[in-house]
């Protein structure tokens, strides 16, 4: 019975048992092929992870790249740029060859300006401003120096080079209007908030790229924008003639030179009671040319530290010290006075223009009539080699009337430059290098346009190297001289004390024989110096003042006139009184 059950039963369950064994050898096949492949997919894993850890190299390497060339390009801006306005300072041309460098750095670096933060780019653009200037005109320097300040505000140099470009192109200057304040909203509305350049520019602002580069002081450029007097500019002077303190006449007329007028006024402690005379001043020395001083070294105080806007103006005068020397005694001025900084400063412009016949000086007081006293005192103890004259003249206040006066005080004193219209073109402090490159503009003569190379050779330096090359005693002679000027000028000021009775014309002798003195080398002792102006000099005393001791102190000086000078400037015996 058993074995009938169990063999009922294979029969039953046969067919269960042969799937059941059919199933585990499919599933042993499947476990055994599924190994290799699993084995296959993590080795293709580990060469993708290799291949992007060497594409993360790649990459960091490029960007590695990348950041050295950007930053190699804002080194490049930079050392342009600071050699490029310290020229500016100079009032110097750079060299052709300096020139094409700046411009192929410009233009090598201006694929980076999207890259550039604010910072870099307004030096980047400083430097795009100033090379279109000296290589073409300031019409086209002056929209990269407008976004230069737009960059960066609290830069003076980007200031300094807007105001300076705006007005030697005789447009309105962004830095100089009055300010607006402006609401986000318009900001959003109108599309031109402060960042905005205008349409068609290719400068965008500066993204967060995480690159640097060197960036300078943004204190180098020497100028006092805010003594600038913006509303003046435009303005018309008209043709005038004034009588001056020394009883001599100046007339102006716009059609035949370039006027340059200072306007000043005393400081409080110079307006003291005055008993020595009015008659006689040391003006209209338009043939005086003093011998150039050696500068001493100075540091720079841009170089001492970052600057900001908010300097005063009489902290300004203080630095522009370090820099100017008094034409005429080649002494310093005096620290905070803003009066002998300032005539200093047009003494040196005076000085490489005097014989311009293009170019007018004149000084006019502004003080009230009964200062008058303290004027010709103040005149008497800073002589000032051009015409000088005070605004109750007649005919000044009419001729100035389109000017604020007012705005003159003892502090700041204001120098105006107007072309052959009679058009102002420039209004604000004689010290800096702008007035004297607007000067320049007008004549074509000055310094900036000179054929002047970027080696380090200043006037005042070469003639420092060649003092010191075998001729210190030349210099010797000439400080001397200066020392005895300097006696003169104080025996002349006695003189007039003790003798109320002389004339203009004598007081004006006495000051050219004294200029004439300091300007003759003893004859074989000439290297550097030539007689030229000193004899000019002298022909002028024997003209303007005959039969007189000037007149024959000019013909003794004549007498030491190097034989082959004689020739070469036509001196004949008669000039010499033999």
């Amino acid at each position: 019975m058993l074995e009938t059950l169990s063999e009922i039963n294979r029969q039953r369950y046969a067919p269960a048992l042969a799937l059941f064994c059919v199933v585990l050898v499919i599933f042993s096949s499947s476990y055994g092929t599924a190994a290799p492949q699993r084995r296959g997919r993590i080795g293709r894993m580990g060469q993708g992870q290799q291949q992007g850890l060497r594409q993360s190299t790649a990459r960091q390497a490029q960007e590695q790249k990348r950041r050295q060339a950007f930053e190699s390009a804002a080194g490049a801006v930079n050392t342009n740029l600071v050699e490029m306005l310290n020229l500016v300072n100079e009032q110097r041309r750079p060299s052709e060859k300096k020139l094409a460098s700046a411009q192929q750095t410009v233009q090598n670096s201006r694929k980076y300006i999207k890259q550039f933060n604010n910072s870099i780019a307004c030096q980047f653009l400083m430097l795009d401003a100033w090379t279109n200037y000296f290589a073409d005109c300031a019409e086209k320097a002056l929209p990269p120096a407008t976004q230069a300040y737009r960059k960066n505000q609290s830069n003076n140099d980007a200031r300094a080079t807007e105001v300076a470009l705006a007005v030697l192109a005789g447009r309105k200057s962004l830095a100089l209007r009055p300010r607006r304040k402006q609401t986000r909203t318009n900001e959003v509305t109108t599309g031109r908030g402060r960042g905005w350049m205008g349409q068609g520019n290719d400068y965008v602002p500066g993204t967060a790229s995480g690159f640097s580069g060197p960036v300078s002081s943004g204190n180098i450029l020497k100028l006092d924008t805010d003594a600038i007097k913006a509303d003046w500019l435009g303005r018309k002077v008209g043709p005038f003639s004034l009588n001056c303190l020394n009883g001599t006449t100046f007339s102006y007329n716009p059609a035949e030179a370039n006027l340059c007028v200072i306007f000043w006024k005393l400081a409080a402690a110079d307006t003291g009671d005055h008993t020595g005379p009015d008659d006689g001043e040391p003006n209209e020395l338009s043939g005086v040319q003093r011998p150039a001083p050696i500068r001493d070294r100075y540091d720079d105080p841009f170089e001492t530290g970052r600057m900001t806007r908010a300097a005063s103006s009489d902290q300004m005068d203080d630095i522009m010290v370090s820099y100017e020397q008094d034409f005429l005694t080649g002494r310093r001025p005096t620290p905070g006075d803003t009066l002998s900084q300032q005539m200093s400063a047009l003494g040196n412009i005076f000085n490489s223009e005097f014989q311009n016949p293009e170019v007018k000086f004149l000084g006019i007081n502004t003080d009230s009539p009964d200062a008058a006293p303290a004027v010709v005192a103040k005149l008497l103890q800073s002589p000032m080699p051009w015409a000088q004259a005070m605004l109750n003249a007649p005919d000044a206040a009419s001729a100035f009337s389109g000017l604020d006066l007012a705005q003159v005080t003892s502090d700041q004193p204001v120098l105006v430059v107007a072309d052959k219209t009679g058009t102002v073109k420039y209004a604000g402090p004689a010290a800096g290098f702008l007035a004297p490159m607007v000067l320049d503009e007008l004549t074509g003569r000055g310094s900036i346009s000179a054929a002047i190379t970027d080696e380090p050779l200043q006037s005042q330096e070469i003639m420092e190297r060649k003092m010191t090359e075998g001729v210190g005693e030349d210099f010797e002679q000439m400080s001397q001289s200066m020392s005895d000027m300097e006696k003169m000028d104080d025996h002349v000021r006695l003189q007039t004390q003790k003798n109320t009775e002389i004339t203009p014309e004598d007081y004006q002798a006495q000051k050219l024989l004294s200029y004439a003195q300091g300007l003759f080398i003893p004859a074989g002792r000439k290297k550097v110096i030539t007689s030229k102006t000193g004899v000019e000099l002298c022909r002028r005393i024997i003209r303007d003042y005959p039969n007189t001791t000037y007149a024959d102190e000019a013909r003794k000086l004549l007498r030491t006139v190097p034989p082959h000078e004689r020739k070469r400037y036509n001196i004949t015996p008669e000039e010499m009184g033999l």
